[in-house]
């Protein structure tokens, strides 16, 4: 029944859910930009988890953003658009074309065909990353690829610490005389800190 489990049958939204309305609106979606900065809208379900198991009629509906007929929804519409301004393209490329081989082959059949064998047309593709750019926005795709490449970065940032380190101690391990990077001291908490 609707004792400590939260429950009600199988399906249909838990206590938890219809008191905080996560069978209409998930908890993300409810919260405000400093909630959603903080993970605040979060304390809800985690308070309920510490005092009991968290069942799936608990959660209630996903977000908005994360449901796939919103993306898909958007990602196809982007696609169509997106074949149809390529197929415009190639059109218009390969009008070109034509009147190019036509204007070089002069009129000559076997002449064409020969030039279309050394320089065949090629037409465009449509863009998934273009569509992703569009439907994510640019920022979000140039953060992201920001994101990465500082990633990248601080990964290969141990190596050259623990580089630096073998070779202070194999020089002796004389902090007085020693040339390196950052005081090994440092170069110790660096190790410690760049993987977080």
């Amino acid at each position: 029944g609707d004792g400590e489990d939260g429950g009600g049958r199988k399906g249909a939204p838990s206590d938890f859910s219809l008191k905080h309305g996560t069978h209409e609106k998930s908890l993300e979606d409810q919260a405000n930009p400093i909630s959603l900065w903080l993970l605040h809208y979060l304390n809800p379900i985690l308070k309920m988890g510490a005092e009991r198991v968290i069942q799936p009629e608990d959660l209630g509906v996903p977000s908005a953003s994360d449901r796939a007929a919103t993306a898909f929804a958007k990602s196809h519409a982007l696609w169509k658009e997106e074949v149809a301004r390529t197929n415009a393209i190639n059109d218009e490329m390969r009008r070109k074309y034509d009147a190019a081989m036509a204007k070089r082959s002069g009129g000559d059949a076997e002449k064409r065909a020969e030039l279309e064998k050394k320089r065949p047309f090629k037409a465009r593709e449509p863009g998934v990353f273009r569509i992703l750019t569009i439907g994510f926005g640019r920022w979000k795709v140039a953060l992201a690829m920001v994101f990465y490449i500082a990633s990248a970065l601080l990964g290969f940032v141990p190596v050259l610490l623990l580089e630096d380190l073998v070779k202070f101690f194999e020089s002796g391990a004389d902090v007085n005389t020693y040339n390196g990077l950052a005081h090994p001291w440092v170069e110790v908490m660096g190790l410690a800190a760049v993987p977080l």
